[in-house]
């Protein structure tokens, strides 16, 4: 029962974070600020919607039953919702071009690839 709750809790954390988002794009305007907020919701939203999305459609979902397989949905949401913030940081930085934007999502990949193997 616990896991239920867990994920239920990051659902509605999800869609908080969504809602948030929208409302924080149309109601204020584009400041320091303003920019700062939408990066750190902009990645809780990604994170969470990320993180049910991997519980739910989990590439392994018979051998990993056990309380794993939600710190694994967990562990790539997180890295998910970084990469999301790290990306439109940098898009509003201007430094984002094509290159770091590959190497970042293979470095994201290559984390959680080397992160599952040690907890083999």
């Amino acid at each position: 029962m616990g896991r239920r709750i867990a994920i239920w809790s990051i659902g509605i954390l999800a869609v908080a974070a969504w809602v948030g988002l929208f409302a924080l794009m149309n109601m204020r305007p584009p400041t320091a600020t303003n920019q700062a907020l939408f990066v750190l919701n902009l990645g809780i939203a990604v994170g969470a919607t990320a993180a049910v999305f991997f519980f739910l459609v989990g590439h392994e979902p018979l051998r990993a039953r056990g309380p794993g397989r939600l710190g694994c949905a967990l562990r790539r949401g997180a890295l998910s919702g970084l990469l999301a913030a790290v990306l439109i940081a940098l898009r509003f930085m201007r430094f984002l071009t094509l290159l770091p934007a590959v190497l970042l999502v293979l470095l994201t990949a290559t984390m959680d690839v080397a992160l599952s193997l040690r907890h083999r």
